[in-house]
């Protein structure tokens, strides 16, 4: 497995400070979730404005860079995209509305969580992980809960 540890967040809405905790890590590198959250602006609710260009500032220092991708803006399928991703040296989050995959939470929450695998088999899914769990999800959800209509920075990011 790529990941010996997924961290959890110290804090509410901090699934970004976690998540980018967790991929430092596999690296080799310490850095707290603190430290992490002094390089990202908050929202009104406390989660992290995050996209492609605050990313790239921040793992700058580390020498490391992110690409952005969404099916619905790009002409490479989603099937064709991620396994090839999935398959180097890279790490891989999705930022999606929590709601639209887990359905009980009632309104539009944004969330990272790292892609660990790509099925093709039917039902098409990718295997998600969170601090708490692993977990499935079919390709046809993913889709609803990552569509640019909802949040412009919704999609996958790809960290080399």
């Amino acid at each position: 497995m790529k990941y010996k540890t997924i961290f959890k967040p110290e804090q509410e809405n901090w699934c970004l400070p976690a998540s980018l905790q967790t991929i430092l890590k596999r690296r080799k590198l310490e850095v707290s979730q603190s430290e992490i959250s002094k390089h990202f602006e908050e929202d009104e609710v406390g989660s992290f404005l995050t996209g492609v260009n605050e990313l790239n500032s921040f793992l700058k220092q580390y020498k490391l860079e992110v690409e952005f991708y969404n099916p619905f803006l790009e002409p490479i399928e989603l099937d064709i995209f991620l396994p090839e991703k999935l398959s180097k040296n890279t790490d891989v989050l999705m930022g999606y509305d929590f709601s639209k995959i887990h359905k009980n939470h009632p309104e539009e929450l944004p969330h990272l969580s790292h892609v660990l695998s790509y099925q093709p088999h039917p039902p098409e899914s990718l295997e998600i992980a969170d601090f708490h769990q692993h977990k499935f999800i079919p390709t046809q959800d993913i889709h609803k809960a990552i569509h640019p209509d909802i949040h412009e920075d919704y999609g996958f990011y790809i960290i080399s």
